[in-house]
């Protein structure tokens, strides 16, 4: 019996585990909006690219303003055609985090950002370029100028199984890299003086492993080493060659400067298109109507463990961000709606707090049909990232009894936490689960052109009604000083009692129940909502009495999940962030 409880245990266990490592997975990091976006194109010839600025997936160092890649779209009226899809990345001299070191070659690839080689002014290692000798990408697994001091009887842990040993020589200090339990080098040097171990990668030896030895101090019953300066690259390589497929992308060309791929097959620029381009990156598309300037679409990656934030532009000086150069903000691509931004305004690198405020944010309600369209339209405001619903409109059957009715009027907003058409098949007395700990169970009536809807919050029956097929159930609560606002609305489209009996549910529409409140003089974070302007539907922050200097290698949050960092660095570079986390 126990051993039979374990192995439960570990089989929900391991599901707990699966769920949650892909809980990221689903993170939709999203690129700037090309085409018609806001009443004008942004499209340059009938192309668009995406590089670091406006798309996020791409790799990025905000310290060393480190970044190579691009994806560019040409489209034509009809179609992008085989070739029209051109990812181009290219190697880049970064300091090693040791300085007199000098540099080494970076190249992101798919995101991440990969060891390509020693340029000629490296001082730990021969020129060489792994694009063009060898064809292949390695990972950089340590690169630290971190001070350490080691004693003699003591092992320093490095990356893939290698470790360092050192002790006392005669003629200075004697050093063995392990891997695993066995001896792969030894070597004696006399510090101040670098440890250099190369080994096989690609078609030639290359330089693995560097470490900085700085002094040593012969005493007893010890001796002390100090270490300054860490580089490891894995040898575990990436191997590609001209003709290498990720996805329908292909290497075109790779050399020395660099890698270029282009899509192998065209595809046609319907009315909605989700397309895997590469490796956890993909292309998503509306077209409206029969040509390039009905066309919106956007480049995402799907978010991985190496992911931990969604990023806005990197800023030098004032600047503003909104939903096309952060995806961190709220964006719809069907109806085109993303109003939210922020803006900077610098004195002397100062965020002042004073009036005039060195922050702004700003969003404005719009109108947007339900995703299921007979429903009509509601009010729809972007806030700190996330939609929220503002007023039913009139011709709405989920309009509330007076007309005049506008949650953003009594300074309150309700999180939009479902709008989907998507199909359900619910057997008779089956549950639809729904958010908040809200869940609905129907059951069909002996004519089978009814169903009874019973609505359960956390397996407590909270409401009950019939409605005739096809029909919408709409469930209306009092919150805060607002009456009988819909709070669910779920449209049964048929039923069958052909076989036992069911019914298909094709709308829902859900809001939360906690309504927050933004009246003015509100604060979050650092920033205190000023105005609320209920008939124009705008909501206006600034950073009142919080100022915020802009020195380097600062991290701070600014308003609820909404972070700002700065580069470690005496030239200024900034941007604002969101943790994957949060999202």
């Amino acid at each position: 019996m126990r051993s039979r409880v374990r192995l439960l245990l570990l089989t929900l266990l391991s599901i707990f585990a699966f769920a949650s490592a892909n809980a990221i997975d689903a993170v939709e990091i999203r690129g700037a909006v090309a085409g018609t976006v806001g009443g004008s194109s942004n499209l340059v010839d009938n192309s668009f690219t995406w590089d670091q600025q406006n798309f996020a997936g791409f790799c990025f160092d905000l310290d060393k303003n480190l970044s190579t890649e691009s994806l560019q779209v040409n489209l034509s009226n009809e179609n992008v055609d085989a070739g029209a899809v051109e990812y181009k990345t290219y190697p880049k001299p970064t300091k090693f985090e040791h300085g007199i070191w000098g540099n080494y070659l970076v190249l992101c690839f798919f995101g991440q950002k990969y060891f390509a080689g020693y340029p000629d002014d490296c001082q730990i290692a021969e020129a060489w370029n792994s694009l063009e000798e060898g064809k292949i990408l390695s990972q950089v697994i340590i690169d630290s100028s971190e001070t350490k001091t080691i004693a003699d009887d003591e092992i320093l842990p490095l990356k893939e199984g290698y470790s360092l040993k050192l002790s006392d020589a005669d003629e200075g200090v004697k050093i063995l890299l392990y891997n695993g339990g066995n001896v792969v080098d030894a070597k004696v040097i006399t510090p101040p003086a670098d440890y250099v171990y190369s080994a096989s990668l690609g078609n030639r030896n290359v330089t693995l492993l560097a470490v900085g030895i700085k002094a040593n101090v012969k005493a007893k019953p010890k001796s002390y080493y100090s270490i300054k300066g860490l580089f490891q690259i894995s040898e575990k390589p990436t191997v590609f060659d001209q003709g290498t497929e990720y996805g329908i992308m292909k290497v075109a060309s790779s050399d020395s400067n660099g890698l270029v791929l282009k899509n192998i097959e065209g595809f046609n620029l319907s009315k909605e298109l989700d397309l895997e381009l590469m490796d956890d990156f993909g292309l998503k598309l509306v077209n409206s109507g029969d040509s390039v300037s009905d066309i919106r679409l956007y480049l995402y990656k799907n978010a991985t463990q190496n992911d931990t934030a969604i990023r806005g532009a990197v800023a030098t000086s004032d600047f503003q961000w909104d939903p096309h150069n952060f995806a961190g903000f709220y964006y719809d691509i069907k109806n085109d709606i993303g109003t939210e931004s922020l803006s900077t305004t610098l004195w002397d690198s100062k965020l002042s707090g004073d009036s005039p405020y060195g922050l702004k944010y700003e969003t404005t309600a719009k109108p947007k049909e339900f995703e299921y369209e007979e429903w009509g339209s509601y009010n729809i405001i972007g806030f700190l990232g996330r939609s929220f619903l503002v007023s039913y409109v009139e011709d709405s059957p989920l309009q509330h009894a007076s007309k005049d009715f506008n949650l953003l009027g009594d300074s309150r907003l309700g999180r939009v936490l479902i709008d989907s058409v998507e199909r359900h098949t619910i057997q008779n007395g089956g549950t639809l689960s729904l958010q908040d700990g809200l869940e609905a169970k129907l059951y069909i009536d002996k004519s089978c052109n009814k169903t009874l809807v019973e609505l359960y919050r956390n397996g407590t029956i909270v409401d009950r009604n019939y409605l005739s097929v096809p029909g919408t159930y709409i469930y209306r609560k009092s919150l805060a000083n607002v009456d009988d606002i819909a709070v669910l609305a779920l449209h049964v489209a048929e039923t069958d009692c052909a076989q036992g009996k069911s019914c298909v549910v094709d709308g829902i529409f859900q809001i939360s129940e906690d309504l927050i409140d933004v009246n003015p003089d509100t604060t979050f974070g650092k920033m205190t909502i000023a105005s609320v302007d209920a008939n124009y539907g705008t909501i206006i922050m600034e950073n009142k009495d919080k100022a915020i200097t802009l020195s380097k290698n600062i991290d701070l949050p600014l308003m609820s999940d909404l972070w700002i960092k700065t580069a470690n660095s005496d030239e200024l570079r900034y941007y604002i962030y969101r943790p994957l986390e949060s999202v």
